[in-house]
């Protein structure tokens, strides 16, 4: 790291963990330090173990240039507070960009984590180098976002790209966010413990062996992720698709039959023919190291 090196730090705030990026800028912008703590459920403790954590940081690698954060959930207007987080509800309303302005030192506006995610992937992972993509998430939640050209498309209500509120069966289950037929319900993990009766990583070794039940439900999942594939490629009409999230790990057992069922939905012919679905590189920093990147570039 040389003298003429500028920092970095990206913070996505999740329901379980929080996760921090630091992001050294020389020719290309690297990594340099991941780690997590556990998310308390308390708004001021989340702010003050940001600010513990931004302190530590700066003492091993010297003051940051920006500051970029991602939090799960709408956020209002401005970016300034979160208004619709159904798992971190404790936040809600909270004025949480002015609290960790106030905390941090820096001005801060908050991103959607999942805006977050896809930003890195296009940056440093698997959608390097597209300029029309395409993000989804798969886990507690589903998420989804949106960047063309480089820049984040965030709609004129902040909340573009919200696929998991997308809906794919009318007067379908009831939603966390109390709507009905969302696609959150039919692809998160609550679907998977619905129908199999465990979670995904639990699951996928008994699917992978053979287990009938097992298989039912990842390809009962692979319906409904075609149905999302098809409404995302019909309605924006992306180059590539990343998916990400903890479900994605067990990708191999659901998403390239999903696309399987998503091509018969597809209008255009070259599209059913061109568009990749990309499986995300970051893992579980993608939010934190988008963030990190969006400070770097100014969108913060």
């Amino acid at each position: 790291m040389n003298k003429k090196s500028r920092l970095y730090l990206g913070i996505d705030i999740g329901g379980s963990n929080i996760k921090f990026a630091v992001i050294v800028a020389e020719r290309y912008p690297r990594v340099v330090e991941k780690n997590h703590v556990r998310t308390p459920h308390d708004a001021k403790k989340i702010v003050r173990l940001v600010g513990e954590e931004k302190k530590k940081l700066e003492k091993k690698y010297g003051r940051f240039s920006a500051i970029g954060v991602a939090v799960a959930g709408a956020r209002d207007m401005r970016a300034s507070a979160v208004v619709g987080s159904p798992n971190l509800s404790y936040l809600n309303g909270f004025p949480l960009a002015a609290a960790l302005t106030k905390e941090l030192g820096v001005r801060i506006r908050l991103h959607n984590d999942a805006n977050a995610f896809l930003f890195g992937e296009i940056m440093l992972g698997a959608a390097r180098g597209s300029r029309r993509v395409f993000g989804i998430t798969l886990g507690t939640g589903v998420g989804g976002a949106m960047v063309s050209q480089g820049v984040v498309e965030e709609g004129a209500h902040n909340d573009a790209g919200e696929i998991g509120h997308s809906i794919i069966e009318i007067g379908g289950r009831r939603c966390t966010c109390g709507g009905r037929g969302h696609a959150e319900e039919y692809l998160s993990t609550r679907a998977f413990l619905r129908l199999g009766g465990a979670f995904p990583d639990e699951l996928a070794p008994l699917a992978r062996k053979g287990n009938k039940t097992a298989k039912v439900v990842f390809d009962e999942i692979a319906v409904f992720l075609g149905a999302v594939f098809a409404n995302i490629v019909n309605i924006y009409d992306p180059e590539i698709i990343v998916v990400g999230g903890g479900i994605a790990r067990e990708g191999d057992l659901f998403i390239s039959k999903a696309w399987k069922f998503a091509v018969k939905d597809i209008l255009s012919k070259e599209a059913r023919v061109r568009v990749k679905i990309a499986h995300a590189h970051l893992g579980q920093y993608a939010g934190a190291i988008g963030a990190a990147l969006l400070a770097q570039t100014g969108q913060f």
